[in-house]
């Protein structure tokens, strides 16, 4: 059976939102770097503290992460995301997606490059960190991640998260990285690139023009 999955967002206030993927809702439709719809969601948590769930069809089997009126409230109240916003050029290059719960964060570049990818503003199919850090009930439906790190998957669920563009002190840097294939032993793009302070700085100044 395949699972649709949502997205929840609790604000700092208590104030709630959800939204969905209509054209493709399984998780790994829509769990990529340039998919418009995450993006979008994605940039609400820019300087903004929330916390997040992606909601799938079987979430309701782990209560203890959300609750029934949660869910129920995901399943029924939840907006179109890539209607919002269908297109944009809003990405996770040069940012720190950060977990204020757990005190640890990662480089979203760095998570980029070790997950393959070799150009932040064309390489669409690379995973996006944020939904699958997030889902609650992966791996209870088909085309669910079941990839490279899958017992990481939703462990950041429900936690106070935000994206920054800089990274916190006192902070753990996690490398995490999600990708489906064969280990890679080889070293990333991120470690091999001699000139990767320089290619950032180009790729950043492209960015703001």
């Amino acid at each position: 059976m395949i699972q649709s999955f949502r997205a929840l967002l609790i604000d700092s206030r208590g104030r709630l939102s959800a939204y969905c993927f209509p054209s493709s809702t399984c998780l790994l439709d829509h769990a990529t770097w340039g998919n418009d719809g995450v993006n979008y969601i994605a940039s609400l948590l820019v300087g903004k503290l929330f916390r997040v769930a992606w909601v799938g069809d079987m979430s309701r089997m782990r209560p203890t992460l959300i609750d029934r009126d949660l869910y129920r409230y995901v399943r029924n109240r939840c907006v179109p995301a890539y209607d919002i916003n269908r297109t944009t050029s809003f990405n996770l290059w040069g940012l720190y997606f950060v977990n204020h719960t757990k005190r640890s964060y990662i480089d979203c570049t760095r998570y980029f490059c070790d997950a393959g990818g070799e150009n932040g503003f064309t390489d669409s199919w690379v995973l996006h960190p944020l939904p699958l850090l997030t889902a609650i009930g992966n791996g209870r439906g088909e085309d669910d991640y079941c990839g490279i790190n899958q017992e990481l998957v939703g462990s950041w669920a429900m936690d106070m998260i935000s994206f920054s563009i800089f990274a916190p002190d006192e902070y753990k840097q996690m490398n995490y990285v999600f990708y489906e294939g064969p280990r890679r032993d080889v070293p990333s793009l991120f470690e091999m690139s001699a000139d990767y302070d320089l290619s950032l700085h180009m790729l950043e100044s492209k960015r703001l023009r």
